[in-house]
């Protein structure tokens, strides 16, 4: 179970360097420059702001698709689980 944590870390970690490097080429640095192009903060600052919207609702959606839960299911949850209480306050 560590093994797949550390492996979801190095991956993820290695797609956020690649999405931040190419983010900053989109917005507009220049590399080597004295100063940058004055629009470049302003992108860097959208971006900023941006992004962990978009990653909230990826998650969100991901969320949706991984657990959908309806009332259906919440309703059988709940039943399974008085089952498993009423079945282990008979084994006490």
């Amino acid at each position: 179970m560590y093994s797949m944590y550390q492996f979801s870390r190095k991956i993820g970690t290695a797609v956020v360097s690649s999405l931040t490097t190419a983010l900053i080429g989109v917005a507009g640095y220049v590399s080597g420059a004295a100063t940058q192009a004055p629009g470049f903060g302003d992108s860097i600052r959208r971006y900023m702001m941006a992004l962990p919207v978009i990653g909230a609702v990826v998650m969100l959606i991901g969320i949706g698709l991984i657990f959908p839960l309806n009332k259906k299911k919440e309703e059988d949850m709940y039943r399974v689980l008085s089952e498993r209480r009423k079945a282990a306050a008979k084994e006490e």
